[in-house]
């Protein structure tokens, strides 16, 4: 059975209900202030290396303090977002990813381009002006690999038992060499 407002309506043909939705035009516009952060291989660009960890400063008229700390990933960039637009800020690598060099060059940067900037910048500043989104990349070199003998434990009783065997075989070579000689 069919109700309206907790009454029942017996005939369903004949029961009408009006209601008035509004309906408003509205035109939202996001503003975010801040840049995109990504972390790649030296040799190969494309690639994101995931779990380079930065320190990100802002200058508050007097020094750099601590605004927060961001992490990179593997599937895409970091957002920075939040940013003062016209304040200096320095980014610099606190920890490399797995098998990366550490580069800990502090990279400072401030937006341009937005509403109302701060001119918060120390005297000198010679930083990277960024309009908002802008993408700010840090490349990373792979620490190489270095091939060692091992000379201790396991790994040298394998080289014993090598050049114990090398020996045995060319000192068996030698004596067949001389007896068929004969």
């Amino acid at each position: 059975m069919l109700t309206v407002d907790g009454e029942p309506v017996e005939d369903i043909s004949t029961a009408t209900t009006t209601n008035t939705f509004p309906i408003y035009k509205s035109a939202a516009v996001a503003k975010i202030q801040g840049v995109y952060l990504k972390k790649t291989d030296s040799t190969a660009p494309t690639l994101l290396l995931p779990d380079a960890v930065f320190d990100l400063q802002r200058w508050d008229g007097t020094q750099y303090v601590h605004d927060r700390t961001i992490t990179t990933s593997s599937t895409a960039a970091s957002v920075v977002d939040k940013l003062e637009c016209g304040t200096a800020y320095r980014l610099t690598e606190t920890q490399a990813p797995v098998d990366y060099n550490l580069d800990s060059t502090p990279y400072e940067f401030a937006l341009k381009a937005c509403e109302a900037p701060t001119g918060l910048k120390p005297d000198g500043w010679h930083g990277v002006e960024h309009i908002t989104m802008d993408t700010i990349t840090r490349t990373n070199q792979r620490i190489p690999v270095k091939h060692t003998m091992p000379t201790t434990g396991q790994g040298l009783i394998l080289i014993l038992l090598l050049g114990i065997s090398l020996t045995t075989m060319i000192g068996g070579i030698i004596i067949l060499a001389r007896t068929s000689r004969r």
